[in-house]
């Protein structure tokens, strides 16, 4: 799994991850690997396991940073990107060679079969 740790380098690491590729915008992790975001501790598990069965679209977690980051932080890089736009997370984004295919929100995620019927747009 590839991790884009900073949020600003975004546009930079692009061109060099496979597509399609599956971008999962989550909250950071402490040091046991639990989010400070609670969509995103449901969610996770559901994603890494079903992502896992799709082995040719690689997962790319994308941290959005600490809740002081996001929360209120309208000019956060993942809000205002042109091609992801979040209002919430988790946000996962099927990405493929010409940018987003589909997303899913929130507890969205959580739905293993929502999680699935993404991945096999690709």
């Amino acid at each position: 799994m590839t991790t884009i740790s900073d949020p600003s380098t975004f546009d930079a690491v692009l061109p060099s991850l496979q597509k399609p590729f599956l971008l999962l915008i989550c909250g950071d992790h402490d040091a046991e690997g639990n989010s400070w975001c609670g969509d995103c501790r449901v969610a996770d598990p559901i994603i890494r396991r079903v992502s896992a069965q799709f082995q040719n679209i690689p997962l790319v977690e994308a941290p959005v940073g600490g809740r002081d980051d996001w929360k209120g932080k309208p000019n956060h890089p993942y809000r205002k990107h042109k091609l992801i736009q979040a209002q919430a997370i988790p946000t996962l984004i099927l990405w493929g060679q010409d940018g987003p295919i589909d997303l899913l929100v929130e507890a969205e995620c959580a739905e293993e079969s929502k999680v699935v019927d993404l991945l096999n747009q690709a």
